[in-house]
């Protein structure tokens, strides 16, 4: 039975995607999603976060959209995404800001209304650092327990050129 990468992808599918021999089209393309809740606002606790991460999981899986791992914190959330070469970031991003919204809205007794900010971050990723991302998406407490929203974007900028 093949590991499993926090429940999303087989270990094994990134580790081995540098081994491809050409003879045929191979595509290797990852990013790396954030985005944040309007104004900052920290309204993904527990029993949202479940929730919202589910119908994350929901969307991605009826659009074709391959989640290797998803994390964030109560203002923010982290989706490492496996690319295919017919799929938009920005229809992706559309895609699934738009189908949780306002339907987190209707599942659950929010304190304010929950909306998504207007932008995203989009950042590229190396075959060769998919293991690291999923670390760092997978241990965002931790790294917030020292860094607000701003300066991670800052680090994500810097870390993807």
């Amino acid at each position: 039975m093949p590991q499993i990468a926090a429940g999303f992808m087989p270990v094994e599918s990134y580790e081995r995607i540098n081994e491809i021999k050409m003879g045929q089209n191979k595509l290797s393309l990852w990013v790396h999603l954030v985005w944040g809740v309007k104004k900052r606002r920290h309204l993904i606790h527990e029993e949202a976060k479940q929730i919202l991460y589910s119908k994350v999981l929901e969307v991605c899986e009826s659009k074709g959209y391959d989640v290797v791992e998803m994390n964030g914190m109560p203002d923010h959330v982290h989706i490492l995404l496996r690319l295919h070469p017919t799929h938009s970031i920005s229809e992706i991003v559309k895609n699934i800001k738009g189908s949780t919204s306002t339907w987190l809205n209707h599942q659950i007794e929010m304190e304010e209304y929950f909306e998504w900010q207007d932008g995203y971050g989009a950042f590229s990723v190396s075959s060769y650092k998919v293991g690291a991302v999923i670390k760092y998406i997978q241990n965002q407490q931790q790294h917030h327990a020292n860094n607000d929203f701003d300066t991670e974007m800052k680090f994500l900028n810097s870390f993807s050129q």
